[in-house]
């Protein structure tokens, strides 16, 4: 079976000839190697500058690191710089397609126009070189991002079907599976041990709303939200919708002591070692993610609003989902539910 070059691999290094393979080259591909990605980057550039003609792999190096740094507009520059000097080399093309490609759908995001854009390289790509097996998981990708699934799972079968090992190959099965994973954030897998002994994981919570409540006892916010947490638990039907409060940053002891206290009695779990918070990409507390009964996370809020309390911050989502268990409503701003002053410990909203 023909090897399938990954979407971020460099260019062949043959296209420079041997009188200008300068060790700045040899230096920028073991940087690139140690994954040094920034100093990479410069030194690709700069042996491409002591190449008469221009040098295709200094380009392509340079592209690759710029994609391993986030710098998309710079990626896309190199990558397109590097397609003149490559006729005659339709592997190279190909690839160099993809770098464009890539640097689009990650610079786009969401915009429309973008990912029209990055759909037309990854065609070039394929156009140039059929084999270039990472284009046509990317078109496949992109494609299910503008929502055209019947298409986009085409491309990623025909993905499966060349290269069933491939990196890529459990990914493109998701997508396939259910592409809404292609354009929307779902939850990580994970697995927790409540208080009460109870092993929850995202797989076992499929089909229900899961509200996520990181928090501590050290923050002031966390601590006043918790009438409305319990508010949460009272309003929504218990058997749709799950609230899981997962503990930052307390000592064993005092968090079982808070919880016990304060009659926290839905599900409780402690991360100790931060792996879930930092699985989620939490940096403020408190935080409330939901997740929807496929694991997709479709609401985020962090801090504590002063106007604003927890349930009518996640009222319209959550009515959305779950609806009322009764014919209360969440308190509006102003009510007994709202706070004064700014908030202890601030975060941003997804």
């Amino acid at each position: 079976m023909k090897r399938v070059v990954p979407a971020l691999a460099l260019l062949a290094a043959g296209l420079a000839t041997a009188d200008e393979v300068s060790p700045r080259l040899q230096q920028a591909r073991e940087l690139m190697q140690a994954t040094r990605y920034e100093e990479a980057a410069k030194a690709f550039a700069a042996a491409g500058r002591v190449v008469k003609g221009g040098c295709a792999e200094c380009l392509a190096g340079e592209a690759r690191a710029r994609l391993a740094l986030g710098d998309h507009k710079g990626a896309r520059k190199a990558a397109e710089k590097a397609l003149p000097l490559l006729a005659g080399n339709p592997t190279a093309q190909g690839q160099a397609h993809t770098f464009i490609g890539l640097a689009l759908m990650r610079e786009g995001g969401t915009n429309k126009e973008r990912l029209r854009e990055a759909e037309a390289a990854f065609r070039a790509a394929l156009a140039a070189s059929p084999g270039e097996a990472t284009a046509r998981f990317n078109l496949g990708t992109v494609l299910l991002r503008q929502s055209r699934d019947e298409e986009g799972v085409a491309e990623l079968r025909a993905f499966l079907e060349a290269t069933p090992t491939s990196p890529g190959a459990d990914r493109a099965r998701e997508y396939v599976a259910n592409p809404r994973r292609a354009r929307e954030r779902f939850a990580p897998d994970f697995t927790v041990k409540t208080l009460a002994g109870e092993e929850l994981s995202l797989a076992s919570l499929r089909g229900k709303v899961v509200v996520l409540d990181f928090w501590g006892t050290w923050c002031g916010p966390c601590v006043a939200s918790l009438p409305e947490l319990k508010d949460l638990v009272r309003r929504y039907d218990p058997g749709r919708l799950v609230l899981l409060s997962v503990n930052v940053g307390d000592e064993e002891v005092k968090w079982r002591a808070f919880v016990e206290r304060n009659g926290m009695s839905w599900p409780q779990c402690r991360d100790g070692d931060r792996r879930l918070t930092e699985a989620f990409g939490v940096k403020g507390f408190p935080t409330y993610i939901v997740l929807d009964g496929e694991g997709a996370i479709v609401a985020q809020v962090a801090g504590l609003e002063p106007q604003q309390s927890v349930g009518f911050r996640l009222r319209e989502r959550l009515t959305a989902l779950v609806g009322h268990r009764s014919a209360e409503r969440p308190r509006r701003p102003g009510g007994a539910g709202a706070r004064s002053g700014p908030p202890l410990h601030p975060g941003t909203a997804d």
